[in-house]
């Protein structure tokens, strides 16, 4: 009797796992359909150049490409590419504490945007930061002038709210003491490689005036056998599900008009927030606009951590959660339930293994035999493992249909001429230690998770990019120290992020 009701029970929740990831690749497909249907161009390519007889109109689009590209490399290949027809002018924010393994690759693939008239600012916390000679080594060499890529240093670090939100207000009231008034505000952080296309498909959507804000998220993808990176990517395989679903914003990459920002608060709502993207859903509520998520600008991210920053990390992503947003508690259900079966099906199937017999934890004999408890086992624990393959192929997949060939290579960190999908057993070698790792990974995540949901009730102290917060609520802030961000030599597969 017991025997069949765990199974039923594995069974019944392995078929809800899958059934969100299948979800989510639906709506991805869909949303990403839709989103290119609503972006599409008023396209000028080199085709319609050479049929076209006025000369003077396209000497007059050369000159005002030179006037707004970025280099001379975006100008011989704006006319090929997508251009659509709404592009506001942009300032594209980034704030910065700390050098990111990945911030000149950043900045370099800000400047390669398809885009008009857009511009790069760059706030550092501090003149001795190790970003800043990152950043101002990446614009000498890729020869940005300071209207192209300007560099401030962050002024006042306000002590009840983040140093994020302090530098992007800092930004907003700098463009606003100038002429240089920008339509869209970006954010972006220091670990985001953006593609080409970027910029366009995030500001694309705001044409329509009921969309307040464009987002999408991040894809953890480990390059090598550090554990805790692989527990991270499982763990958010499955976060990423209800993010993309619920539109739920993420200033990594974050698009919203200026006057939107000014008009809802927001701006005083950065001023008592630990976090920029928490306040914002609450924000454009008041001007009851929305928020569209853009599923080809997932961002990859191959930055390595420790199991130890795995668990601190979800601790403090869930800590966001219970601040900001009020489907808290339908997680935290979830995590009771999810982590609480899991926790048990394991026990019944090491103790059934170990014993090699029935048991029934003092119930009486057969109740649960251990192949009954090892089929429990495979079932929950392989349908994590196979939700998590079919949200990576879901964004993997989208991600070389959003890129050339090239540019998803280097994208997802692998290496021009490198091996490609052919099953090769060089490959196939790696796909299974992937595999076997992945699976391995997934009990640690879903400690992480049980771990992170519990402390995130609790805590009211918060630890982030080396400055100690308590918060109390989400516009109950207090920053309890602060120091320069100090250059630290580490180990591979010890990278964190340092945005503000």
């Amino acid at each position: 009797m017991l025997s069949t009701a765990a199974i039923v029970v594995s069974a019944l929740l392995a078929a809800t796992n899958l059934g969100a990831a299948v979800m989510f690749w639906f709506l991805f497909h869909a949303r990403a359909g839709r989103s290119e249907a609503q972006s599409q161009p008023n396209t000028f390519s080199a085709k319609q150049r050479s049929q076209t007889s006025n000369t003077d109109d396209i000497a007059s689009a050369d000159k005002n490409a030179s006037k707004i590209s970025f280099s001379q490399a975006n100008l011989s290949t704006a006319y090929p590419q997508v251009r659509g027809a709404f592009e506001p002018s942009v300032v594209v924010v980034l704030c910065l504490r700390g050098n990111d393994p990945f911030l000149r690759k950043t900045i370099e693939g800000l400047s390669q945007q398809v885009y008009g008239d857009y511009r790069i600012l760059a706030v550092i916390d501090h003149h001795t930061d190790p970003a800043w000679q990152v950043v101002q080594s990446a614009k000498s060499e890729l020869g940005l002038s300071d209207c192209q890529l300007e560099i401030q240093e962050l002024q006042n670090k306000s002590e009840i709210c983040g140093l994020k939100c302090s530098a992007l207000i800092q930004a907003i009231d700098s463009l606003r003491s100038t002429d240089d008034y920008r339509e869209v505000i970006v954010t972006i952080d220091a670990d985001a490689v953006p593609g080409p296309h970027w910029l366009q498909r995030l500001v694309a959507p705001l044409c329509d005036p009921m969309i307040g804000a464009t987002t999408s998220n991040q894809w953890f993808q480990p390059t090598g056998l550090n554990f805790g990176s692989w527990v991270r990517s499982v763990w958010h395989a499955g976060a990423i599900v209800p993010t993309a679903i619920l539109a739920n914003p993420w200033a990594g990459t974050f698009a919203m008009r200026q006057k939107d920002i000014i008009d809802s608060g927001l701006i005083d709502a950065w001023g008592r927030s630990i976090i920029d993207d928490g306040p914002v859903r609450e924000c454009l509520a008041r001007l009851k606009k929305g928020i569209r998520f853009i599923p080809e600008n997932l961002i990859i991210n191959r930055e390595d951590c420790s199991l130890g920053f795995c668990f601190s990390y979800v601790t403090r992503m869930l800590t966001w959660s219970r601040l900001f947003e009020s489907t808290f508690w339908i997680t935290f259900t979830h995590m009771v339930t999810i982590v609480s079966m899991h926790a048990v099906i394991l026990s019944w199937a090491v103790i059934a293994l170990a014993f090699n017999t029935s048991w029934c934890l003092g119930l009486g004999q057969g109740l649960l035999s251990w192949p009954a408890a090892w089929c429990s086992f495979l079932i929950l624990f392989g349908a994590q493992w196979l939700g998590y393959y079919i949200v990576k192929t879901t964004v993997i997949g989208q991600t070389v249909q959003a890129h050339t060939d090239e540019q998803a290579v280097s994208i997802l960190g692998g290496r021009p001429g490198a091996p490609g999908r052919n099953l090769t057993p060089n490959n196939f070698m790696v796909t299974l230690i992937e595999a076997l790792i992945v699976f391995a990974a997934v009990p640690f995540a879903l400690a992480a998770y049980g771990f992170g949901a519990t402390m995130a009730i609790f805590n009211d102290k918060v630890k982030w990019r080396k400055i100690h917060y308590q918060v109390r609520g989400s516009d109950n802030v207090q920053m309890l120290d602060y120091q320069p961000f100090a250059r630290q030599e580490t180990s591979a597969g010890q990278h964190q992020h340092h945005s503000l």
